[in-house]
């Protein structure tokens, strides 16, 4: 606590008055019930599904060995076992609700719980305006209209960094345990944590930490690898190393040209984005040692706020970057712990910076991904399966029918119509002339997209390197013990 009262020098920031302070809370209040009843993504949330069916039909003691039994085409789990845990225990809690509003109460237990976590956290160590900044973020409200993992991890990422700031870092290598345990992403972060205990003399804690998360790895690992190894391997490992690229990244630019044919170029491209990932990666090891060597009296230097950028931040940011499979749900995974470490004129920034991704990345991505073919019936490339899908009915089984149908109660009291449209299938037609006229030139499209949300997350790691160095962010100095 005391690191964290030197941190934040003058206590919780303020960014609003009272009077915005109660419609930004009232504004995150309807955008939060509005993306719950939205809909969700149907395509990653029927794998998820037979996983459950799989438990559901063969017993629950065939919950380790769901790797082995959940095999493609009809199924395929490429999570570690702590998000597969998650979600068919949530999932069977579900089950016992009405199935209109079983996503919906889905949402609350995968997205909803998590983030008022984080908001409660970052209300206890920043104020109010920044946790009602977090209920407003664009990335938190794209990942609770989808329905995915990520806002755990991003929550488990920020717990890490919030015991790693009170110097506790067997809770840190706990909850960094957690979040790799849902997607491996979190391993990042873990060579920088023994990196920077060790050049700090802190052999008895890198110890700690150690042991703390090779037992929980280990724990929940174990028995379902021992299970079945080999297919284990595969789910886990083998088929996201050998994934073509996609979304955002800039390696997808050739996928986006070649598509199925990208098949042909796997060999070449599988692990090709390691490099530059490696060479930006390699630079954070010499930045902590720079920054944690400097002698002061026999004192060491230790700046939590800086080193809590390198060590969090900085790493998945550029996994986010160079990584061939460039899920726009991923920015998410910074946006907590960025929330609860930047000083008040970075935050503003940052805030900014992470909406304009969305609104000029992810979201003009899906529409020309996803919407345009939809509207057209025509079918879309699914990356992941190196195959065609109709993206109308991806669309019709992601959308909440029953949005579409209070509007058309609506329609029949009010005298001006609210559409035209009654159905999701209507409304896509709306789009289809568009589809059309624009067929030609969606690749491009989609190519610019890629490009700018690149530019973007450059201009992001960039706006870290200055505020990493500027003096607002040097933190505290920590005699060692003894």
């Amino acid at each position: 606590m005391i690191i964290l009262q030197a941190l934040y020098h003058s206590g919780n920031i303020v960014m609003f008055t009272h009077k915005q302070r109660r419609a930004l809370l009232i504004l995150s209040i309807v955008m939060i019930i509005a993306s719950l009843n939205v809909g969700m993504n149907y395509y990653d949330m029927m794998w998820w599904i037979s996983w459950f069916k799989i438990v559901q039909e063969n017993g629950i003691s065939s919950l380790i060995s769901i790797y082995a039994l959940c095999s493609t085409p009809g199924c395929k789990v490429p999570y570690l076992p702590f998000a597969v845990l998650i979600f068919i225990a949530g999932y069977a809690f579900v089950t016992a609700v009405p199935y209109a509003i079983r996503y919906v109460v889905l949402k609350l237990i995968l997205v909803m719980i998590p983030s008022i976590i984080i908001f409660h956290i970052l209300k206890k160590y920043r104020g109010l305006d920044v946790a009602i900044l977090w209920l407003l973020s664009l990335p938190f409200l794209q990942i609770l209209i989808v329905l995915q993992f990520d806002v755990l991890i991003a929550m488990f990422i920020m717990l890490s960094t919030l015991y790693f700031l009170l110097n506790k870092s067997h809770y840190t290598a706990f909850f960094t345990a957690l979040a790799t345990l849902i997607k491996p992403v979190a391993a990042v972060t873990i060579p920088l944590h023994i990196f920077l205990m060790v050049i700090r003399k802190e052999y008895k804690q890198c110890f700690r930490y150690l042991a703390l998360l090779a037992l929980t790895l280990a724990v929940f690992i174990l028995p379902f690898f021992i299970a079945s190894p080999n297919k284990f391997i595969e789910n886990t490992v083998l088929f996201h190393s050998s994934r073509a690229p996609q979304d955002l990244s800039l390696w997808a630019v050739i996928t986006v040209f070649e598509e199925s044919r990208i098949v042909e170029e796997l060999n070449f491209i599988d692990n090709l984005w390691l490099v530059p990932f490696l060479a930006c990666y390699s630079l954070l090891f010499m930045i902590l040692y720079k920054t944690s060597r400097i002698q002061d009296a026999g004192s060491y230097v230790y700046q939590p706020a800086l080193h809590s950028v390198v060590v969090f931040v900085l790493p998945l940011l550029f996994l986010i970057m160079f990584n061939k499979v460039g899920n726009f749900n991923y920015i998410i995974w910074i946006v907590p712990t960025s929330l609860l470490v930047l000083n008040p004129i970075y935050i503003k920034r940052f805030y900014m910076l992470m909406s304009l991704v969305v609104l000029l990345g992810s979201l003009p991505y899906a529409i020309m991904l996803i919407l345009l073919p939809a509207s057209a019936g025509a079918p879309v490339f699914i990356v992941e399966d190196l195959s065609y899908w109709d993206a109308r009915a991806l669309i019709m089984q992601s959308i909440n029918y029953y949005f579409m149908y209070i509007l058309s109660l609506l329609q029949a009291y009010i005298t001006i119509p609210l559409t035209n449209f009654l159905t999701p299938a209507e409304m896509l037609r709306l789009l289809s002339y568009t589809f059309l006229e624009m067929s030609g030139l969606r690749k491009v499209l989609l190519i610019m997209i890629i490009i700018v949300s690149q530019t973007l997350l450059t201009i992001t790691s960039l706006f870290y390197l200055t505020a990493m160095f500027s003096h607002r962010m040097k933190g505290v100095k920590i005699l060692p013990k003894g």
